[in-house]
């Protein structure tokens, strides 16, 4: 069967309508609408050459009417041809100036974020730490009201605050407050979260043993006299028990260090001895005799009491004197 003059025409008028479509939708258009448009994103050479050849001089006036779908070139028609690289929806690779410019972003962000998280850690350490000595004062209160208005007694004559166990004579706190401790976990600073209880047996009973909390309530006075104190001589502002924070030599020992102290436990007899040396103190926490609590900051600290040779450091008023 012979093709006619109309199939020709109609060939003709459908692939003008391609070319239309084509140039309506150059080659910047995503991969989605082109197949949207006309269904596939290239021609072949046969068809583009067919659309470029030249204008017949003789047809109807419909022909006449359209003269501009004839006016573009083979070069033209082909660079309208999508590329076969614009064609790739998502890239497999980054270029190393990309990789570079996230890894600084990403080191810009931490250099501002962690140094907030680490703020916010130290506080909560903070007020974990003073959650700990309420509990530890309630108990050496409630105490002192079992026994006649008496703090424990758990010193000798020119020890530490923060001794809890002497030899001479032999005075311990933990068999007087056990009754009133849950677990002596909450006599410890949040700081130091690697030191032993002060009721772990690693510690030597043979000398006296020493925490990371002074303990105020027995002492009386300035200069190193020791007697238990009474619950009827405490004020508001008499420490029970503090952070410890004291000298030796001149240079400090605290539970909570502002810098650059380093953490040390200088006695292997004594793992529940564990403080910064050689630092300065950021502050302690301190609860006073009427239960309340506060943080202290370091320049705050004043002296409270010496055995003579250890100047020690807190909030409040002054120790109390004896009965």
């Amino acid at each position: 069967m012979m093709a006619t003059p109309d199939d020709g025409r109609k060939q003709v008028r459908n692939l003008s309508t391609l070319i239309e479509r084509l140039v309506a939708c150059p080659p910047h258009c995503g991969a989605s609408s082109r197949k949207r448009n006309f269904g596939r994103e290239q021609f072949t050479l046969i068809e583009l050459l067919v659309a470029c050849r030249p204008k017949l001089r003789s047809g109807s006036s419909r022909r006449e009417r359209r003269p501009t779908l004839w006016s573009f070139t083979l070069i033209e028609l082909l660079a309208c041809q999508p590329e076969l690289n614009e064609r790739r929806q998502v890239r497999s690779r980054f270029t190393l100036i990309e990789l570079l410019v996230v890894i600084a972003i990403i080191g810009i962000l931490a250099s501002l974020l962690l140094p907030a998280l680490g703020r916010a850690r130290d506080k909560a350490l903070d007020i974990k730490c003073l959650a700990n000595q309420r509990s530890c004062a309630l108990a050496i209160l409630t105490y002192a009201e079992d026994n006649n208005g008496w703090m424990p007694y758990s010193d000798s004559i020119g020890l530490f605050p923060d001794t809890y166990y002497s030899i001479s004579p032999k005075r311990d706190l933990i068999p007087l407050l056990a009754p009133y401790i849950q677990s002596f976990a909450v006599w410890q600073c949040t700081r130091i979260g690697e030191a032993a209880l002060i009721n772990d047996p690693a510690n030597d009973a043979s000398i006296q043993r020493r925490g990371t909390y002074s303990y105020w309530g027995y002492l009386s006075g300035i200069g190193g006299t020791v007697l238990p104190g009474r619950l009827e001589q405490q004020s508001s502002m008499n420490a029970v028990v503090s952070d410890v924070a004291y000298t030796w030599s001149g240079n400090w020992r605290t539970t909570h260090d502002a810098g650059p102290g380093s953490l040390r436990t200088p006695y292997s007899d004594m793992p529940s001895f564990q403080l910064y040396f050689n630092g300065f103190p950021a502050g302690v926490n301190q609860v006073y005799a009427d239960g309340h609590g506060a943080w202290s900051d370091g320049d705050e600290l004043k002296y409270l009491y010496s055995n003579g040779s250890m100047p020690c450091y807190g909030a409040g008023d002054t120790v109390l004197s004896g009965p």
